[in-house]
């Protein structure tokens, strides 16, 4: 499965529109990739008061660029695809602690981490993504905190890989749930399903998983039930309503300047 054509093995980034087509009539879920660079051309002024609060919260200026960027980008896409003004836009936060926009027209997810922000997007059924980037961990003594004795992933690939593929699939399909790191991942059983899928049981439930390594990071994304994917990956912040306009059809009628 291509995340960005042949640039994505070698490191290039190049904007991108890529479809993941499968047998069938799937609905899609829309995802967008960015990384944290972009944050410096996202207006302070597209956050509403609650999360230019969380934004100055930070100490770290890493960690108020993702911030900026992550809710940039939710406002500007989910604007996109309901013609609304971003601003206009209304949040809630359920039991667990996971974001749903009011009303629930949409459902949507976002994730960051190191120099990764990542979200996803679809109509009429609950979605989960995570990116992670690679960085030092003992691997080994976290592997027992993450595994499932059946878990079937990348037999044939290194441990970090196979960690951070087994890692990042059950912390979507979590973040699907809005469980969060509170669904035990050695109970999460991994299985493949061919073109880059997998399926992830626990209990009775069952999701479907789409993993990608990227360069220096891993990316997945969860729903219960089949879906293709579209992924925008713009390569700074005026690009993005050029992708969006391809992807939906129609030019954003509202977007930051």
């Amino acid at each position: 499965m291509q995340l960005n054509g042949p640039d994505a093995e070698s490191g290039n980034r190049s904007a991108s529109l890529t479809a993941w087509d499968y047998a069938g009539a799937a609905p899609e879920v829309l995802v967008v990739l960015a990384r944290t660079e972009m944050a410096s051309a996202v207006p302070l002024h597209s956050l509403d008061a609650q999360e230019m609060g969380r934004y100055w919260s930070y100490l770290q200026a890493a960690d108020r660029q993702r911030h900026l960027l992550a809710h940039g980008l939710k406002r500007l896409v989910l604007g996109a695809m309901l013609d609304c003004e971003p601003a206009a836009l209304r949040f809630g936060i359920g039991a667990a602690g996971k974001p749903w926009l009011e009303p629930g027209t949409l459902q949507f997810n976002l994730s960051h981490s190191g120099n990764w922000v990542a979200m996803a997007v679809c109509r009429g059924f609950e979605v989960g993504i995570d990116v992670e980037q690679v960085r030092s961990i003992d691997i080994r003594a976290l592997t027992g905190l993450v595994n499932h004795s059946e878990d079937c992933v990348l037999p044939e690939a290194p441990l970090e890989q196979r960690f951070y593929a087994a890692w990042s699939m059950k912390e979507a399909v979590a973040k699907c749930t809005g469980q969060g790191l509170g669904m035990p991942f050695t109970g999460m059983r991994l299985t493949t399903a061919g073109s880059g899928h997998y399926r992830c049981q626990h209990d009775e439930a069952c999701w479907e998983v789409a993993y990608r390594q990227l360069p220096g990071a891993h990316l997945a994304l969860a729903a219960a039930r089949d879906f293709r994917l579209r992924l925008l990956q713009p390569r700074n912040w005026s690009e993005l309503p050029v992708l969006l306009e391809q992807a939906l059809g129609v030019p954003p009628r509202w977007h930051s300047a």
